[in-house]
């Protein structure tokens, strides 16, 4: 029996993943030099697929680094001179305001008061949020986003969208610095990020080109980009399995319409259920990825032994000080629609016969 990982990511990987791992092998991209014309080959069709597959535009740069992590820390030295200002809705985005925080000032608000002073914000170096938050299954509401960018016109904005890119459509007009990494809703391994930046990010960019010093700049990532080359031997192997995935894939208006569908089906069912509380009950700050629930920390205990040992099923634990108390569930792409059927239907089981039998 196969097991399917429901967990927020690392996660399921994409089907038709070990094909494109023999094809990586026989085909010899993982022996070949990042500076060769093989890999920039390389390079220039995946910055092409994210264009046909994820909408993006063919004004906006495409980098790789590591991890969403290294994001953080490269916007930090290479865009903020003076201060940042951090949306703050769970614990990815606590942790990349202290890691910014420990480069230069910082300012953060909460979501919910930044919805009580009416979108009206400071400007400042850059404006950064976690898009979608993956310790909670919370999401920044795209209308709310569009609020900022007209109250805001000149203020750069980066977007962690680590735990949605390549599951929803994204508004790229809406934002400046775009990343996330892979090992979520493109279903690969971990160890690769994919780092957007608008025309605009790319003139901040140039401009602070002198304080931009270190190996991974923003400067000389995009000096190297203009070649498609990196400053660095990257995660070839990952960037090669990406080009697979993303040659393979629907589009992204389609893969979206799909991940929404199925977004509410579990969170009706969820919310439906005894025992359980949804983390985000309002629907307009549900994430449409990462389904977040409390209950008893004995039923969260008694609920992952019963998916594993009864149908080889494994979903995330919650994150952090709820990690007893909570279970998120990865709705990812790459997830056929009938293990997500079949995972509604055995939760409903589960949790009607807790109720049937007193708990």
């Amino acid at each position: 029996m196969n097991r399917y990982y429901f967990t927020p990511g690392p996660s399921q990987l994409e089907p038709g993943i070990e094909i494109y791992f023999r094809r990586a092998l026989q085909n010899g991209i993982l022996s070949t030099y990042h500076r060769s014309e093989a890999f920039s080959n390389l390079y220039r069709k995946i910055h092409k697929l994210c264009q046909e597959k994820l909408q993006l535009p063919a004004s906006y740069s495409l980098y790789f680094f590591s991890s969403a992590t290294e994001c953080w820390s490269v916007l930090s030295e290479s865009v903020v001179q003076a201060k940042s200002l951090h949306i703050c809705n769970g614990a990815f985005a606590q942790k990349w305001a202290y890691y910014a925080g420990n480069l230069h000032p910082i300012e953060k608000i909460s979501i919910e008061a930044l919805e009580e002073k009416d979108h009206i914000l400071p400007l400042t170096d850059l404006l950064c949020i976690t898009l979608n938050e993956t310790s909670n299954g919370s999401f920044f509401p795209f209308s709310l986003l569009a609020k900022i960018r007209g109250n805001l016109p000149n203020q750069l904005i980066a977007l962690d969208v680590t735990s949605c890119l390549g599951g929803i459509e994204i508004p790229w007009e809406l934002g400046d610095f775009w990343f996330g990494s892979v090992q979520k809703c493109l279903g690969l391994p971990s160890g690769l990020a994919l780092f957007f930046a608008s025309p605009a990010a790319v003139e901040r960019i140039n401009t602070q080109r002198k304080s931009n010093l270190q190996y991974n700049s923003l400067f000389a990532v995009h000096q190297n980009f203009l070649k498609y080359q990196t400053t660095h031997t990257p995660n070839i192997l990952n960037i090669f399995l990406l080009s697979e995935v993303l040659e393979n894939r629907q589009s992204i208006e389609s893969i979206s319409k799909d991940t929404y569908y199925w977004a509410s089906c579990f969170y009706k069912v969820l919310a439906s259920l005894p025992e359980l509380e949804l983390c985000q009950p309002n629907p307009l700050f549900q994430s449409p990825t990462i389904i977040t629930c409390t209950a008893r920390e004995a039923t969260i205990k008694q609920l992952h032994e019963y998916l594993l040992l009864q149908h080889n099923i494994v979903i995330g634990q919650g994150y952090g000080k709820d990690c007893a108390t909570s279970f998120r569930i990865a709705n990812f792409p790459q997830m056929p629609p009938t293990c997500k059927a079949q995972l509604i239907e055995i939760l409903v089981d589960f949790f009607g016969k807790k109720f049937l039998n007193g708990g």
